[in-house]
């Protein structure tokens, strides 16, 4: 999305702040990508942790740099168990538990996935 650069709200919005083009990156270059963004904002993750992380985000950059933000908030140096805790799963993954947790009869397992979805 371009922003109309002849309206005097666009340039007062430009003086006042930072602009991120999140632009799409492709898959092969993303884990590097992601490891600067935590490094710009003075972060460690570990390998696993990243992996991880790769695996609950996606390729959104979007989600990626708001989830990485969330995170700066939280510690500056990640482990797999921060991500696990403070990164929420893909929503289809959670489905996909809840299925198999119905045809496993597990209730509780069905009802503490159905209120994280909700």
């Amino acid at each position: 999305m371009e922003l109309d650069e002849r309206k005097k709200i666009v340039k007062k919005i430009k003086e006042g702040s930072r602009i991120y083009a999140l632009d799409n990156v492709n898959k092969k270059d993303l884990p590097r990508v992601i490891r600067q963004m935590f490094e710009k904002r003075g972060m460690s993750i570990t390998n696993d942790a990243l992996s991880e992380f790769i695996n609950r985000c996606g390729e959104d950059m979007y989600l990626i740099n708001n989830e990485i933000d969330k995170l700066c908030c939280y510690k500056k140096d990640l482990d797999i168990k921060d991500i696990i805790l403070m990164t929420p799963k893909k929503l289809e993954d959670n489905v996909f538990e809840m299925i198999d947790a119905i045809f496993n009869k597990k209730e509780d397992r069905v009802f503490r996935i159905y209120y994280d979805l909700k």
